[in-house]
């Protein structure tokens, strides 16, 4: 169903055209799963995603169906999203899901790189020149969005699918905490450290030494790619967890396991140390049952 009305759309993307219209097994597979899931929604909430579909520019349709696998990761993951839902006042998040009786909002985000830090030299050829562009796009959007639903009381996730092979997890972890996890140093201090203050971050201290946006109580940066298993083809989700350090509702570790997680220790007065727990080469592939599988997946032993 959602794949036909894909194809009636016109303002598709290069990539959904691709899940649109393509007819190789890779193609097939997603535009199946996505039928899955956008038939798992109530009928109400498919009659307003087919009129956006429909109606909207590229962006507006690849949103929408990384929306709709969000929900659908969230269903498997046994924590019963509740798409598109009511929340007082006007602001509408994506999604929301409970745990351990807590209630959390989701909103989804698709980046790309901004066009300036590609350099084309043909169809299939270009280069890749990056000054903290990439990062800094992610950082605006995400203080943008947790300064949004903060009116909300709710604690917020959000999901950031990295829609190009250019940008990695380094650019999502960079505008959260100024640093990324590889460049902080033990037993440092790092939202203090001039590296830190220079580039800056989403959740460092305000000057007062509080931390920022405290109802951000997590990010999971995502990539749904194509495997190179050319044997079995199709798409796999890589998610890293990457929790905020000292957050008004902490998201219960392990919510999305077994995908990878950040974790915070508090060490000592505003002393917080990173532990990540997990395999990062952890990848799922969404079964025709409505499952996910789990295995590692490396360039010389893809899945």
């Amino acid at each position: 169903m959602l794949s036909e009305i894909l194809k009636n759309s016109v303002g598709r993307s290069c990539w959904a055209n691709w899940v649109a219209t393509h007819e190789g097994q890779a193609a097939r597979e997603t535009r199946e799963l996505l039928d899955i899931a956008f038939l798992g929604l109530p009928p109400s909430k498919r009659s307003r995603l087919s009129k956006k579909i429909q109606r909207g520019d590229a962006a507006v349709i690849e949103a929408t169906l990384y929306e709709i696998l969000t929900h659908e990761l969230l269903y498997r993951l046994s924590l019963a999203p509740d798409f598109d839902p009511k929340i007082e006042g006007r602001l509408t998040p994506d999604i929301a899901f409970e745990i351990s009786g807590l209630r959390f909002i989701v909103d989804v985000l698709v980046t790309h790189s901004p066009s300036k830090t590609i350099k084309r030299f043909g169809p299939r050829m270009y280069q890749v020149i990056d000054h903290g562009e990439r990062a800094q796009k992610i950082l605006n959007t995400i203080t943008e969005k947790s300064a949004k639903y903060a009116k909300t009381g709710l604690p917020l996730v959000l999901f950031v699918f990295l829609g190009d092979y250019s940008i990695h997890t380094d650019d999502v972890e960079r505008p959260l905490f100024s640093l990324t996890l590889g460049e902080i140093e033990p037993n440092e201090r790092f939202q203090e450290s001039f590296a830190a203050c220079k580039f800056g971050g989403v959740l460092l201290p305000d000057a007062c030494g509080v931390p920022s946006h405290p109802n951000l109580s997590a990010v999971v940066a995502c990539q749904w790619f194509d495997t190179l298993h050319r044997g079995n083809p199709g798409r796999r989700l890589q998610c890293a967890v990457l929790h905020h350090y000292s957050p008004h509702v902490l998201l219960p570790p392990g919510t999305f396991s077994p995908f990878p997680e950040v974790l915070w220790h508090l060490r000592g007065p505003a002393h917080w140390e990173p532990q990540c727990v997990g395999q990062w080469n952890i990848v799922a592939r969404f079964a025709t049952n409505r499952q996910l599988e789990f295995r590692r997946y490396t360039v010389n032993a893809p899945w």
